[in-house]
């Protein structure tokens, strides 16, 4: 079952409006799922979770006005209340800020491959987006200061955060925790940071938007246009910049950066196992097509914490699935995909930008 495409209008609050209405169940059930993820494994109170939305909402206010007029579109749009808005898109500083102080396991599995390495001779980039069980998506189609931008999003978060625009820029993301992680802190919210990423017009417009300070949160952002790609690791006491090495860039779940400030005793051991697997599957081969790279996003070594998540019947909490599988080709305007692990079907999909 491919995820539904929204052409969205380019007025912010208009695009929130029409997200809203288009996606209203996708967008109860996407709160539905948070509130029980936010009650029964965060052990918090669903009124506490909006008290901390309202925050969150706050910031957007003095940080990224036009994102914060398209939270109220959807608000509007789906009939659910600007608070309950601004939770959905809020969503990372209040989950991650609470996986900092815990036993974070990690879940995404980012990469760059540059031309010299790809068989379609041009830049690509891939991702295994893992994330809630149940969580649902879409592919946003719209314009941001006449830049034509195609992004995967979950129901009721404006802008998208995995996506190409027009100019041939692309962004891939992996969550990062740090002992300095707030939920309340101050700085530009991750979504809205994706957001404008992906409206950049150059490579150095959108490296600023990744490097902008300050942020509540840490996360990892994996950048490409042309022949440039940068890993760009941020977190509230500073920014990381990685650098391809032999043609590819690949990132999971933690600091990969060595001038990281502190130790930091979350246990890594699953993260940096996918990492060290991706770098040995990226190894075998001198250059790589569409099948190779889908081949790596498939690969099970280490199951259940593998490169491919699945629902696992081990009874380990919490639970983490490949919700989205893809494959950024910026220069063709194109995303090949698959909905959820990317092993379970031969069929995929594509969306072109315009």
């Amino acid at each position: 079952m491919s995820f539904p495409v929204l052409d969205l209008p380019g007025n912010p609050k208009e695009a929130g409006l029409v997200h809203g209405r288009v996606l209203s169940r996708e967008i109860h059930e996407n709160l539905k799922l948070y509130r029980e993820r936010w009650e029964e494994e965060l052990g918090l109170s669903w009124e506490e979770g909006l008290r901390r939305a309202r925050v969150h909402l706050a910031r957007l206010e003095v940080y990224s006005p036009q994102h914060c007029l398209s939270v109220l579109g959807v608000a509007e749009g789906a009939s659910i209340t600007l608070e309950e808005a601004a939770f959905l898109d809020g969503r990372y500083e209040l989950f991650y800020a609470e996986f900092a102080k815990r036993d974070f396991r990690g879940e995404c599995s980012s990469l760059a491959i540059l031309p010299e390495r790809s068989c379609e001779g041009r830049l690509l980039l891939a991702q295994n987006w893992d994330w809630f069980p149940g969580v649902r998506g879409a592919w946003l189609r719209f314009s941001s200061y006449g830049i034509s931008i195609l992004a995967f999003t979950e129901a009721g978060i404006p802008g998208g955060k995995i996506g190409i625009n027009s100019r041939g820029l692309a962004l891939c993301v992996s969550g990062l925790v740090s002992p300095f992680d707030r939920w309340d802190g101050e700085g530009l919210p991750f979504h809205a940071r994706a957001s404008a990423i992906l409206s950049s017009a150059t490579f150095e417009e959108a490296l600023e938007w990744a490097n902008f300070q300050p942020s509540p949160c840490s996360v990892h952002f994996l950048l490409g246009q042309g022949d440039k790609v940068l890993g760009v690791e941020i977190s509230p006491n500073g920014n990381f910049i990685l650098q391809p090495r032999d043609g590819v860039l690949v990132h999971t779940n933690h600091f990969l950066a060595a001038d990281f400030p502190v130790p930091f005793g979350t246990d890594w051991r699953f993260s940096s196992a996918r990492q060290k697997r991706l770098e040995e599957l990226f190894a075998q081969y001198r250059q790589l097509d569409l099948p190779a790279i889908w081949a790596i996003l498939s690969d099970h070594f280490g199951f259940p914490e593998s490169i491919c998540r699945h629902f696992s019947h081990q009874k380990i909490e919490p639970q983490y699935v490949t919700v989205l599988s893809c494959i950024l080709d910026p220069q063709a305007g194109r995303i090949h995909y698959k909905p959820g692990p990317p092993c379970e079907t031969s069929l995929r999909y594509a969306r072109q930008l315009g």
